[in-house]
């Protein structure tokens, strides 16, 4: 079995998982979260828990921690990965990723996903050099036969596991005053490309609300009165997962967007509409504001 610290089991991190991530003593930090140099969430007890985003920040601003993350990785593979991560080599990674991650093993992929955020990469390079291809190779494999759909499916769900924590505390301290409606379609079982949106939104200081499936229209406008809405969010792949777009449901999804488009437009709302899905659809493209197919894009749009 691999000997790894699965350091993405809770949303937070206890003191002594921290310290064996930035290799230093429990008393190090907590001595440190009482200065304020690492942040973290204190309970009545004085129980102190963080983020990945409050052990990344303080790798970020500490000398004393720039050195090379290992996060406790043990194994000679393990060490292997450790060094794709250092070389960026992604290409290597997406291959371990999909390989560990239709055998649902979370710890090596949530070791992999972290340690490469946690060493700097922001999230919008993560998802379009590791997680979106890695979904890619998984839909070559599914259409090729040399995967079943539960294999697809355990995959894409544990990806989107390790992306939603990627959402904790944020924004965290950098609020813009600006909040955003991710919407996923009512026809969609995946929705980590909504995910992997809020992620974006909220690592540049959105307030995001993500709906999940899509709602009914007179909720929606509630939601948007009520909380300020200024941007609406949607995402259509056009792989196998997504049934939005199998051609029985495009007439309604296409009447649904349009639907929608009008009522945020009417709200004077920015649209932002993600993924190869939408050419797949029968409406005026000139409805929306943006569109993105990388998650670069959409963060240069909102920025």
């Amino acid at each position: 079995m691999l000997e790894v610290l699965y350091i993405n089991y809770m949303k937070y991190l206890s003191s002594s998982e921290v310290a064996k991530i930035m290799g230093c003593n429990e008393s190090t930090i907590r001595r440190w979260a009482d200065k304020g140099k690492i942040t973290c969430k204190k309970t009545v007890g004085g129980n102190r828990f963080f983020t990945v985003k409050d052990v990344r920040n303080c790798m970020k601003n500490s000398k004393s921690s720039q050195k090379s993350l290992s996060l406790n990785i043990k194994g000679n593979s393990l060490k292997k990965i450790l060094g794709f991560i250092n070389d960026s080599n992604f290409d290597k990674l997406k291959n371990i990723v999909v390989d560990e991650g239709i055998k649902s093993n979370d710890a090596v992929v949530s070791e992999i996903i972290n340690s490469i955020y946690m060493r700097g990469d922001e999230v919008h390079n993560i998802f379009d050099n590791l997680i979106i291809p890695s979904i890619l190779v998984v839909e070559k494999l599914l259409n090729q036969k040399k995967i079943t759909h539960i294999e697809e499916s355990v995959m894409r769900l544990l990806l989107t596991r390790n992306v939603e924590n990627l959402c904790t505390n944020m924004p965290n301290g950098s609020f813009n005053g600006k909040n955003a409606l991710c919407i996923n379609f009512e026809d969609n079982l995946p929705d980590i490309g909504v995910v992997m949106s809020e992620a974006v939104f909220r690592h540049n200081g959105f307030n995001v609300f993500n709906t999940g499936s899509l709602s009914k229209l007179g909720d929606i406008k509630t939601t948007i009165e009520k909380y300020n809405i200024d941007s609406i969010l949607f995402y259509l792949c056009n792989m196998q997962c997504c049934n939005s777009v199998l051609s029985k449901n495009l007439p309604k999804t296409s009447a649904r967007v349009i639907e929608l488009c009008n009522f945020a437009n009417s709200h004077n709302l920015k649209i932002y509409f993600g993924g190869e899905g939408l050419d797949l659809l029968n409406l005026d493209k000139s409805l929306i504001t943006n569109t993105f197919l990388s998650f670069d894009d959409l963060r240069k749009q909102i920025i």
